[in-house]
């Protein structure tokens, strides 16, 4: 227990602003030294109490209540202990002033992340009285705000390139799908377009099949049946049918005894012949026979075997629809084993015309070395027919150079013949014959 001290002073204490300080008042300076020393010694052993505290200790002391309202309480071993009177300085007591803190570095806030800011903070000073240094939640949001508008301003050339980007790019999309709409366009009308081309053609097709008059020429003669073939030799044997039923038996008539036989009679007259018998089975066939002479071929045949295709009277043709001059012509047809073709009637003149379709060609009529209006056939043939088939006001030998002669195939001199310049191209048959 704590001891009880008569006419000491009592302790003052005093809470402001965290700072504990403990007044100690001597007694009266009749009173020995040491015995005060002790009592600042045992007051400096006192201990603080809580408020809450000290108004339990109150209402346990209702007698003391205004006493303990009007000065601090303190606990010595459980007991309410009043202050003195009056307060009485320590002797030998120094006050020294305690020197202020030493300036804090100003807080540094650390970032991590995509950006990394290391920087004085920017909060108010009275973030630095928080523990630490730590800013609060509004320095922080401010310093945040303060970052984030400097990466917009540093980015703000980048992002409205990237926005000019992503608006040219929009307007190339739109033209590419302009593009596909008109291509889709273009490509039904080409189909619209070929399917009626098809059908054109396969009508123009259809036509040319039936009359087939621009791919085959006129139908030859026929020519004469040829020899029968050889017999061919015996089927195996057939299976040999059903058996057939049975048919009814006969009455059986009644036979006589066997007589003797007797002698020979006189030969008598000779009768009547009587009617043919059925006719008797096939004989086996004969051994072959020679074979006989082979027939003569067709001129079609032999128009195909020298390299032609077209037969002309007693002739064989081959058009040349290339032009070319009267020499070059009869310098083709002569490595062929021909001549240039000579018609020898109005009828081959008017085939070999047709199947020309309508273009002018070459005929083997030539002028006479003696010049004049004498004429000859470059094969040797009469010429005849062709020196009387001259168009009106022909022969005119203009320039006196017209030698060669040509048949007309249109216009009002078709099927006749004119004297031309032998230099001329024009497209010509090569007549052989075989």
């Amino acid at each position: 227990a704590m001891p009880s001290f008569s006419g000491a002073a009592p302790l003052v204490a005093a809470l402001s602003l965290g700072v504990v300080a403990l007044v100690f008042v001597a007694s009266s300076s009749s009173r020995p030294t040491e015995l005060v020393q002790a009592q600042a010694q045992q007051w400096q052993q006192l201990t603080p109490i809580s408020a809450s505290k000290a108004q339990q200790l109150r209402m346990q002391n209702g007698q003391q209540q205004k006493l303990a309202e009007a000065s601090p309480a303190f606990a010595m071993d459980g007991s309410i202990n009043l202050p003195p009177p009056a307060p009485v300085p320590i002797k030998n007591m120094q006050i020294k002033a305690v020197p202020p803190p030493a300036p804090q570095p100003p807080t540094v806030v650390r970032f991590t992340g995509p950006i990394s800011v290391q920087r004085p903070s920017p909060c108010p000073s009275c973030c630095l009285k928080c523990p630490g240094g730590v800013c609060t939640k509004a320095c922080n949001k401010m310093l945040l705000k303060e970052i984030f508008k400097k990466m917009y301003d540093s980015n703000k050339a980048r992002i409205k390139k990237l926005e000019w980007f992503m608006k040219e790019n929009s307007k190339r999309i739109k033209r590419s799908e302009n593009r596909i709409e008109k291509l889709k366009t273009m490509e039904d009308n080409a189909y619209a377009k070929m399917k009626q081309l098809l059908k054109w053609n396969d009508k123009n097709l259809r036509k040319k099949i039936i009359t087939k008059e621009d791919s085959y020429g006129p139908r030859g003669e026929e020519g004469p049946p040829g020899q029968n073939g050889k017999d061919g030799t015996d089927g195996l044997p057939g299976k040999p049918g059903a058996v057939g039923p049975s048919g009814d038996p006969g009455p059986p008539g009644v036979q006589g005894p066997q007589g003797l036989y007797g002698p020979p009679g006189p030969q008598g007259v000779r009768g009547p012949q009587g009617p043919l018998g059925p006719q008797g089975d096939e004989g086996k066939p004969g051994t072959q026979g020679p074979v006989g002479p082979m027939g003569e071929e067709s001129l079609q045949v032999r128009c195909d075997r020298a390299g032609g295709w077209l037969v002309m009277g007693g002739s064989c043709l081959q058009t040349r629809t290339k032009p070319a001059s009267f020499e070059t012509a009869q310098s083709n047809c002569q490595q062929w084993g021909g001549h240039v073709f000579s018609p020898p009637s109005i009828s081959e003149l008017k085939g070999a015309d047709e199947r020309m379709r309508m273009q002018d060609f070459w005929v083997g009529l030539h002028r006479s070395k003696d010049g004049g209006n004498k004429w000859f056939n470059v094969d040797g043939s009469s010429s005849l027919f062709l020196s009387h088939r001259f168009a009106p006001g022909e022969p005119n030998n203009a320039a006196g150079a017209e030698n060669c002669v040509v048949a007309y195939g249109a216009g009002s001199k078709r099927f006749r013949l004119g004297d031309v310049d032998c230099n001329l191209k024009r497209p010509y048959y090569c007549s052989k014959t075989v």
